[in-house]
């Protein structure tokens, strides 16, 4: 077997189309046509469902790698929605990440990594 990537996320929510306003505006992402109202934010498909209304949500964590650009842009988006968790965490010289909760409780990371650290002698 040769796992290539994963195609897609699945989101529940009791609100499906407020969540995927969210995303839509937090990832900047590409909206498509189609079952579920996917959303593209890189190479991966977000696809919105209504959740059972008894069903538990936010046990998930998404974590997106994304440039130095992408990176700023959500930083100042996650503020502006309020859904910044805590303050930007530098694990060393050439990679961050901050947190963010979705408005199911879903919690997301954006990471950067510097890939010019490899090419530096």
């Amino acid at each position: 077997m040769a796992i290539l990537g994963i195609n897609h996320l699945d989101l529940f929510s009791p609100d499906p189309r407020s969540t995927r306003a969210f995303y839509a505006e937090l990832l900047g992402a590409e909206e498509l046509d189609g079952f579920h109202d996917p959303l593209r934010a890189g190479a991966i498909q977000l696809a919105f469902h209504q959740a059972e209304p008894d069903a538990s949500i936010g046990g998930l964590e998404i974590a997106f790698d994304v440039d130095a650009r992408g990176y700023a842009a959500s930083l100042e988006t996650a503020r502006r929605l309020g859904a910044l968790e805590g303050e930007e965490v530098r694990w060393n010289d050439v990679a961050r990440s901050f947190y963010a909760r979705d408005p199911d409780g879903r919690r997301i990371e954006f990471s950067h990594h510097d890939p010019g650290v490899f090419w530096r002698a």
